[in-house]
């Protein structure tokens, strides 16, 4: 039998192009030059190394890539929350030549504690999300950016 599965998702619309937008983003090492929460984070072998504030770190294996739609996959491999089948996606996807909306989705096995787990990893991508904004805003000129919803 299956188990179910709680899903997660964040979109942020910017009033940035995509191209410049995943340019800023696409690296899943970058992670900690927007996202507020991250003090560093780095990638080797295909396995990202995310050191959270406060000193909890993170493993994530990276997926997928892809460059031609402005996306990267990866599933939780080890760290403080206890999750089955965690996997996660980052998108940047056009709005027109100068807007584009970035989505942060998740899925993972749901248990006794995922309401919970969900609640924090909703919080973490929101606060990524509007770390991603600012951090636009400020490499690529402030512009009045959308809300994260």
């Amino acid at each position: 039998m299956l188990a179910k599965q709680e899903i997660i998702s964040e979109v942020v619309r910017t009033n940035h192009g995509a191209t410049k937008v995943w340019e800023v983003a696409k690296s899943p090492a970058s992670l900690h030059l927007w996202h507020p929460g991250i003090t560093s984070s780095k990638l080797e072998n295909y396995v990202r190394e995310v050191v959270m504030e406060g000193g909890a770190v993170i493993f994530e294996r990276i997926t997928a890539t892809d460059d031609s739609n402005r996306s990267y996959s990866y599933a939780y491999v080890d760290g403080p929350l206890a999750m089955s089948n965690f996997t996660s996606t980052f998108t940047v996807n056009p709005c027109g030549p100068d807007a584009s909306e970035v989505s942060w989705s998740a899925q993972f096995d749901k248990d006794d504690s995922s309401a919970e787990t969900a609640a924090l990893v909703e919080h973490m991508y929101r606060a990524g999300l509007t770390g991603l904004q600012d951090y636009l805003d400020t490499v690529l000129g402030t512009v009045h950016s959308g809300e994260v919803r």
